[in-house]
């Protein structure tokens, strides 16, 4: 695949190379890791990049019903003619490296309409609930010029917020039920979302779903985050996905990425790639994995300092420009 040949592929919203880029994107072979840098240099030139799609985060903990959420929600948007990606990020084993890629399944309605894409990804070894190319996956939807961009994180605990980072707006789900005041007002996730939905709040529910929006109105007090709308939404029998819709639109309303905010993003792409990069040729590095079993003995008999330590292992990896 060429660079300009895939760039008008994907202006002219060719579906097939779109899945296709993607791969490329996400496969470890270091012609593709090439193609991909220089391709997402020529994107991030696009001037009107941010300015069309709308990022949303859908979080919460694993079986809150995300992917359910996902598939009851987003048809008020593809009613309106408006086209939708879904990125979903599943689970890898962290024994096998595996992953399922099963959320696609769970929205089959969705993935037979012509106007969503889905795109499942592996989260591999990458912690905060989206995958080490889930920054790349945005830039190819919002270069293809779709609406609304979905990423559906892997299920994430109340510390994993680099979905926030990657996002113009965070949704949490949570059940009716889950947790207490104290649970509420731990620091983590609550503090960067920009909505929370009670989610299965079905009517045999409805004095579980009460309480529960009102512990995390008054959580969200606590945290100084009072303006955060608490919905309460059923997928199983489709209330309150109105309001949800009402509440997106009301903020996408008056909302535009500002040079700034391009910026910073940006500038957390090249930390994270680097970062990315320099772990690759960590675990790669056999002699230096070798060695670090001669440390820990060495460690372990008092004959060891840090600083000898991370000088070694500097040495070792030689900073490989591979």
């Amino acid at each position: 695949m060429k660079i300009e040949t895939t760039l008008k592929a994907l202006k002219a919203q060719d579906w097939r190379v779109l899945a296709k880029t993607m791969t490329m994107v996400e496969s470890q072979r270091s012609d593709h890791r090439l193609f991909s840098w220089d391709l997402m240099k020529k994107i991030l030139c696009d001037a009107q990049l941010f300015h069309h799609s709308k990022v949303i985060g859908i979080s919460g903990p694993p079986g809150v019903g995300k992917s359910s959420f996902l598939e009851a929600f987003v048809p008020q948007l593809l009613e309106k003619g408006l086209k939708v990606a879904i990125l979903s990020i599943d689970p890898s084993s962290q024994m096998s490296g595996g992953s399922i890629l099963g959320d696609k399944t769970r929205m089959t309605q969705l993935a037979a309409h012509p106007h969503c894409f889905i795109r499942p990804s592996p989260a591999g070894a990458k912690l905060g609930g989206i995958s080490s190319k889930t920054r790349e996956m945005i830039l190819l939807c919002r270069y293809f010029a779709f609406d609304y961009i979905f990423v559906e994180t892997v299920g994430v605990g109340q510390s994993e917020v680099e979905v926030a980072q990657v996002v113009d707006y965070l949704a949490m789900l949570i059940s009716p039920g889950a947790g207490d005041d104290l649970q509420g007002i731990k620091k983590g996730i609550l503090e960067n979302i920009h909505l929370l939905i009670v989610h299965k709040a079905d009517a045999d529910k409805k004095v579980q779903t009460q309480t529960t929006c009102h512990h995390y109105q008054e959580s969200l007090k606590v945290l100084n985050v009072n303006s955060v709308p608490v919905l309460a939404a059923s997928s199983l029998e489709k209330t309150g996905l109105v309001e949800v819709l009402n509440t997106l639109e009301q903020y996408f309303a008056n909302y535009e990425w500002s040079a700034a905010s391009q910026f910073e993003f940006v500038q957390n792409w090249l930390k994270i790639a680097l970062e990315e990069q320099f772990l690759q040729q960590f675990r790669q590095n056999q002699a230096l994995q070798k060695q670090l079993a001669t440390q820990a003995q060495s460690l372990l008999n008092g004959k060891l300092d840090w600083p000898d330590l991370y000088n070694s292992c500097l040495q070792e990896m030689k900073l490989s420009t591979k």
